[in-house]
């Protein structure tokens, strides 16, 4: 046999080998079919099926349509597993063309979270899932804010009741800077119960008088004018929370200047949230008032001293009005940053029946061209006179005349008790206080403070055995109590020696040193890790 002959001969048993594989591969086939309906799953009824694929965790059409006809079959004629599209980062076209197609009659949920950029096909897809929305959520860079609005502007959402619009820098974090224009955009959600937006800034006119909404969150949209947000607020008489962030803007027609402004009283309030820094809040106090069990998240960060105030009496206004004498503040902080900014921060709790807590309150209190900014008008601004314990931290600058201080601490008469933030600053503090002792703090009981290094200790004994006499010659009494708390440092502090301790001891009721682990236990596991 040549070698012709013995090629074509290969190529015979080749071609025979294949037909045989390709019948034992459909055997096969056939076998594993066969097999398959007899599996458990298999005689399972749609129904069955259909609850199981609803606990999945993305729409079934990722994998599960995929796996044999009959589950294909029971996808597609499921509209229960297409009522929710949810997409991160990029927008999922052949998800909402798919949920668009099969969701039948029902309502579908539509989230599309941290979006990289928005398609310009995006509002055709929107448009065409707008009867069946029930609650749609946007968030985009902020670099795509005008196809964001694009994409929705002049829909009608017949359907709608829950909306997130948001315009963020995600790459970068949150820029809560208020100097960029937010977007205006137009839509028709008659049925809307929770509306949240975020630089993407709606015309609120249109919805004056819709009693069913019940959140409304605005973030930095400046274009909210004071009276129509009154007017949207008093035609919201199931609102449960509500939540203003850097959003009120300047009236620009004269006639808008002095409007009739409705008295809203939200009686069903349960969270109110705050961060405004503009006059206008002031408006909005006058003629808003809230239920005593609802909970105050207030944020207030000025850039302008006389804003600051009045900022802090808005948010007294809104507070007395709600609970009346049963606010009490319990802890007040004054400090300053690098940069000598003041900073005034009051925690408080309003003990009623209801047992309602104010969540949140700051003031800062910024300098001018080198001036301390006055604390004063921040104390007399706030609730202080119920004040029970202060704070006090590090201040760069203590250069005070004795009448302000006295002043300040005057605005306290109710302190029981002192503390100190940093250890550095408590020579300083003592030193103010001793000089305080014959005007102010007549009913201080406890003075707590931390002590670090042996270097400084016995300056700082010096100074506490001083303001120590001073209270007793002044207050013909004895301080109630004494809590020194030690900070391991390494190396470590031998704290007080015993003569020292001994003379403290005999000019207080009660002494008390404790250890503060803290910074040796973070310290051990840092080693520890390394």
């Amino acid at each position: 046999m040549n070698a012709l002959e013995r090629r074509l001969s290969l190529d015979q048993q080749f071609a025979t080998l294949g037909s045989q594989i390709s019948a034992l591969q459909r055997q096969y086939a056939d076998i594993a079919a066969e097999r398959n309906k007899l599996a458990p799953i298999e005689a399972f009824p749609p129904e069955l099926l259909v609850e199981v694929f609803s606990h999945l965790p993305e729409l079934p059409m990722i994998a599960v349509m995929h796996v044999c006809r009959r589950w294909h079959q029971v996808c597609v004629g499921a509209s229960s597993l297409w009522t929710t599209v949810e997409c991160e980062k990029e927008w999922d076209s052949r998800a909402i063309d798919l949920a668009t197609r099969y969701s039948g009659s029902r309502l579908v949920s539509l989230r599309a979270a941290r979006l990289e950029s928005l398609p310009s096909h995006a509002s055709l897809q929107l448009r065409a899932l707008a009867p069946k929305l029930c609650e749609l959520h946007l968030s985009t860079k902020d670099t795509d804010r005008a196809v964001l609005a694009a994409a929705v502007t002049d829909i009608e959402l017949p359907r709608l009741h829950k909306l997130e619009l948001w315009s963020a820098h995600l790459a970068g974090g949150e820029d809560d800077s208020d100097e960029d224009e937010s977007l205006m955009v137009s839509l028709a959600i008659p049925a809307i119960r929770q509306l949240s937006l975020e630089r993407v800034s709606l015309q609120l006119e249109p919805y004056v008088g819709i009693i069913s909404l019940t959140k409304l969150s605005l973030r930095h949209c400046p274009s909210v004018l004071p009276h129509t947000l009154l007017r949207v607020l008093n035609g919201c008489p199931a609102l449960t929370e509500f939540g203003l962030t850097h959003s009120l803007a300047e009236p620009q027609d004269p006639a808008d200047r002095v409007p009739a402004l409705p008295d809203v009283h939200l009686a069903l309030l349960e969270d109110f949230y705050l961060e405004e820094d503009d006059t206008h809040v002031g408006v909005i106090a006058d003629h808003l008032s809230i239920p005593p069990e609802c909970n105050i998240y207030l944020d207030i960060g000025p850039t302008h001293v006389d804003l600051a105030v009045e900022c802090l009496r808005f948010a007294r206004r809104i507070v007395d009005r709600a609970h009346s004498d049963s606010l009490v503040f319990d802890v007040v902080v004054i400090s300053s940053l690098n940069d000598g900014t003041y900073i005034v921060e009051v925690g408080a709790e309003a003990s009623n029946d209801r047992g309602n807590v104010l969540k949140q309150i700051q003031g800062y209190v910024p300098d001018e061209e080198d001036i301390p900014a006055p604390i004063i008008p921040f104390v007399e601004a706030l609730w202080l006179p119920t004040i029970e314990a202060l704070v006090l931290g590090q201040i760069e600058d203590l250069a005070r005349e004795p009448e302000e201080w006295v002043s300040i601490f005057d605005a306290m008469p109710t302190i029981q008790t002192i503390s100190f933030q940093e250890p550095d600053a408590v020579v300083d503090w003592l030193d103010i206080l001793t000089a305080l002792i014959p005007h102010t703090l007549a009913r201080v009981k406890k003075i707590d403070l931390p002590i670090s290094d042996s270097a400084g200790m016995d300056g700082l004994v010096a100074s506490l055995v001083a303001f120590l006499k001073a209270f007793r010659a002044a207050r013909r009494r004895k301080l109630s109590c004494l809590i020194l708390t030690r900070r391991r440092i390494a190396p470590a502090s031998p704290g007080l020696n015993s003569s020292q301790h001994s003379l403290l001891a005999k000019l207080v009721t009660h002494l008390e040193v404790e250890e503060d682990d803290s910074d040796s236990e973070s310290s051990d596991s840092e080693d520890h890790s390394e």
